[in-house]
């Protein structure tokens, strides 16, 4: 998704958060209050314990796309 036009969904969001074992935070700005904050996080099967840390933070944007808050690096 690093690419020029290039684009995730849900699934994808999902995967890097089992990917970098960390949970990913995903605001909206959506108004419908059942999808203006949802949190996707490492498999279950894993311990909470080991999950990396802090918390990643995303943003929905319009209903299109998915937009960094900061950068991983931060």
């Amino acid at each position: 998704m690093s690419r020029e036009s290039t684009y995730g969904d849900d699934l994808c969001v999902q995967a890097a958060a089992h990917l970098m074992m960390r949970p990913i935070h995903v605001i909206s700005d959506i108004a419908d209050e059942a999808y203006s904050e949802t949190i996707f996080s490492p498999p279950r099967s894993i311990a909470e314990a080991t999950w990396g840390f802090p918390v990643v933070v995303a943003c929905y944007v319009k209903g299109r796309h998915y937009e960094a808050t900061a950068s991983l690096d931060a």
